[in-house]
């Protein structure tokens, strides 16, 4: 009886003992399936959606649609004017990259590594700028470019959209330059590197994860910008592509099946971008995370 009791105790020992990491490991997986399905759901509905008909849209909200005629997205890429409004929608995402990326990484440069007086302040006004919204300032926005004559072209939305962007833009780059160590700039400096050569030949090369990060989140903001090209572009040569889905709204009725698939063809350009700048997007949204 005793040794009975010996071998029980013994076997209880040797059980391994309550792994907590399987179950977080399992809760992990599953709150990350349900965050994916909320997050692809939409864009599988919307593409639905393209194939319905209004009533099936109001009646039939969760049913597959009857009939797939994909004839629908030829037809709304003639009727919405989709060539030359995505031509308008590119430049407008290039222009304000460029307009962006070019002197939001000088002005980093220098307030990152540079120390002269003033910068605190600097930092500071960075900082509040990026809590004003674009609205605030739309009315005195629309009084500059039209002093400027700009009204009615591609510039208007590039810079108008360039000057909301620079602030967050600026310290994205900031965050990510007091990652480069230091050690490196002052070694090129012992080899005659200027703080210009060291800014061309070693930051920008370095720079390749935050400039996919902010080129990835300027080209959506761009390419789904609405309220400064409706105050701006007026013309039809200008519109843009969110302005053309108000050529399926009608005074009576919604075309809801040709807005979905305006959309549908809208999201692809950016899905294509994601795809190819994945990796660094990640990299450049980590990097800066642990100080500022």
């Amino acid at each position: 009886m005793a040794n009975a009791e010996t071998k029980l105790e013994h076997n209880s020992s040797r059980r391994k003992p309550f792994d907590t990491n399987k179950i977080f490991n399992v809760f992990g997986i599953l709150i990350l399936a349900i965050a994916t399905l909320a997050s692809i759901y939409p864009i599988f509905w919307m593409i639905m959606g393209s194939f319905k008909t209004n009533h099936e849209l109001f009646m039939q909200t969760l049913a597959l649609p009857e009939q797939f005629d994909f004839a629908i997205f030829p037809d709304v890429w003639v009727r919405a004017n989709f060539s030359t409004a995505a031509v308008n929608s590119l430049l407008i995402v290039i222009g304000r990259n460029i307009a962006v990326l070019i002197p939001a990484s000088m002005a980093a440069f220098v307030l990152s590594r540079v120390k002269f007086g003033g910068s605190k302040v600097i930092m500071a006004v960075l900082a509040a700028s990026v809590v004003i919204s674009g609205q605030f300032i739309l009315i005195p926005l629309f009084f500059v470019i039209n002093d400027l004559n700009l009204f009615n072209t591609l510039w208007a939305p590039i810079l108008a959209g360039s000057a909301i962007d620079m602030p967050i833009t600026i310290l994205l780059f900031i965050a990510f330059f007091r990652e480069i160590p230091f050690d490196i700039e002052e070694s090129a400096m012992l080899d005659g590197c200027t703080k210009v050569g060291f800014f061309l030949r070693f930051i920008i090369p370095l720079s390749k994860p935050i400039v996919a990060t902010i080129v990835i989140f300027v080209s959506l903001w761009s390419w789904n910008e609405y309220l400064y090209a409706l105050t701006f572009l007026h013309e039809d040569s200008v519109r843009t592509i969110p302005l053309q889905l108000q050529n399926f709204r009608g005074r009576w009725a919604v075309e809801y099946n040709g807005i979905f698939a305006s959309l549908s063809l809208a999201i692809v350009p950016l899905i294509i971008l994601y795809v190819f700048m994945q990796k660094s997007f990640v990299k450049g949204l980590t990097a800066g995370a642990v100080k500022m």
